[in-house]
């Protein structure tokens, strides 16, 4: 099928055979571009829009190769899509999809809305995954493709969503109450970051946040413990990485927050 829309998009990554974004296998797709720049971002490759070139170090023996590289390729709307339409048949099998990721989804939204149309044109179950900060207007449209969104919850004090991603949460906020408001089926997905947003204050606001915007759709909260596999990339790019000190938490730590959340009625679980 032909998508009605030659507006090109800019892709990082197409991951295949994914099993933590959404219902069975999925392909994620990885889009350029991010309004927020949380100091834990594990995908600094694509936080700005366009392509971007690096030096890429391998060594073979004692001898040393430098290569030049870039992450960002040009996709128009029905390239991409025959690249999809190839997972087709795990998507049947198991129940999956495509999942678009990023980056910011929504950043693109003239090359993301068309893909969803025609992936729902072809029974292909589409997720978003979104930092939630999009103009509302764009909620309509999202709405009647996309299956179920993956929300992410950074931080519920303003200030300090401000001082740890760069942008305040009151549009973040706004965006999550309305798609419950519209019965929209939404994973609530939550960032375990030490020291960060873990503290007790933090976990009450987001629980009753939960409990205040609710539907039947509601798919419950993904708690997503901190890694640090991105740190590697962030030199690639000549970029700082902020939370070299932070550990990941502990099972155990991991288990007291989704108890916290469960005692509250939120089905919880850990992971993806």
């Amino acid at each position: 099928m032909t998508v009605q829309c030659t507006m090109p998009g800019i892709i990082f990554n197409i991951q295949r055979f994914c099993l933590h974004d959404g219902p069975g296998i999925r392909t994620t797709v990885f889009m350029k571009g991010c309004p927020l720049r949380c100091k834990w971002c594990c995908n600094p490759e694509g936080l700005i829009p366009e392509p971007q070139t690096y030096i890429d170090k391998d060594r073979i023996g004692s001898k040393k190769f430098y290569r030049q590289k870039t992450i960002g390729e040009e996709y128009t709307p029905d390239k991409l899509i025959q690249e999809l339409l190839k997972d087709a048949a795990f998507f049947n099998e198991s129940g999956g999809g495509v999942t678009f990721s990023g980056g910011e989804p929504t950043m693109q939204p003239q090359f993301l809305l068309p893909l969803l149309r025609v992936c729902n044109a072809n029974n292909i179950h589409t997720v978003l995954d979104t930092c939630g900060f999009f103009g509302p207007e764009l909620i309509d449209d999202l709405l009647i493709d996309t299956n179920l969104f993956l929300f992410d919850f950074k931080h519920m004090n303003s200030d300090k969503h401000k001082e740890y991603t760069g942008v305040y949460n009151e549009l973040i906020l706004s965006n999550y109450a309305m798609l419950m408001d519209r019965g929209a089926a939404v994973m609530a997905r939550m960032p375990i970051i030490p020291w960060y947003n873990d503290d007790m204050l933090n976990l009450k606001a987001t629980r009753k946040f939960l409990q205040d915007n609710i539907n039947n759709n509601f798919q419950g909260l993904s708690l997503l413990p901190y890694h640090p596999y991105g740190v590697s990339k962030y030199k690639k790019f000549g970029m700082e990485y902020e939370l070299n000190d932070v550990k990941t938490p502990s099972k155990e730590a991991m288990i007291q927050i989704l108890e916290f959340f469960a005692a509250g009625g939120i089905n919880t679980k850990i992971g993806g």
